[in-house]
């Protein structure tokens, strides 16, 4: 059955469906690459903002998204009028950069309108320790770190006007580092059964895994009293 949710009555972080594991399987490769344009895109407009190729190649990879959003919409059966993306764990939620999430007061969130729960809803606290990291995930991240640092200190000696050749190298380079990291957290969103909209961290000393999503969730309540 066709169900229409008017768009004012649909969260952040709504779940309107769910994609069996076959379907979750042929979309992936699509999810991938849009998570990858995505970051591509926002690091290359930091570097060359005006550039006409950038312009052309952030035109065609909205339609690409476009089209990855009907598909998942078409076989969820679940039409709205609002951005959808993929977790990953195959939910179909709805994706509005968390304006109209309120995190203060999750309990008036939950079920939202599909009475399929939220993504943030089971989102631990920042700060909260969810999971570890093996030693060699540490080396891989650091190795990826270190390359994204060192390509963010040369951008600052670039100038906006490039020639095409160094433009696409440059595209090139991000790009690679962007599919390596992706490619490195997805495993462990599964792992932990997180979901891509919580922002993860790994603690290089110890390898902790923790939810950092900048919500302060620390501020100390007036009526909380110190254990002595």
């Amino acid at each position: 059955m066709n169900t229409r949710i008017p768009a004012m009555e649909i969260v952040d972080g709504t779940i309107i469906g769910v994609l069996p594991q076959e379907a979750y399987e042929d979309f992936l490769p699509q999810w991938i690459d849009s998570e990858v344009n995505e970051k591509v895109e926002h690091r290359m407009k930091q570097l060359c903002p005006n550039y006409i190729e950038l312009i052309k190649i952030t035109e065609l990879h909205k339609i690409d998204l476009i089209d990855f959003a009907i598909k998942i919409g078409n076989y969820t059966k679940v039409k709205t009028l609002v951005p959808i993306d993929m977790s990953t764990n195959g939910e179909v939620y709805v994706s509005n950069d968390h304006l109209s999430y309120n995190f203060e007061d999750r309990s008036k969130n939950k079920k939202g309108a599909t009475g399929l729960g939220n993504i943030y809803d089971s989102k631990p606290m920042d700060g909260t320790i969810i999971g570890k990291a093996t030693e060699k995930e540490r080396e891989v991240l650091k190795e990826i770190d270190i390359k994204m640092g060192t390509l963010e200190r040369l951008s600052n000696h670039i100038q906006a006007q490039v020639s095409f050749a160094d433009f696409k190298e440059m595209y090139k380079m991000i790009e690679e580092i962007e599919r390596k990291r992706v490619e490195f957290w997805l495993p462990i969103y599964k792992r932990l059964n997180a979901h891509w909209e919580w922002s993860l961290f790994i603690d290089y000393a110890n390898g902790n895994i923790y939810v950092q999503n900048f919500e302060l969730p620390y501020s100390k309540d007036e009526n909380e009293v110190d254990d002595d």
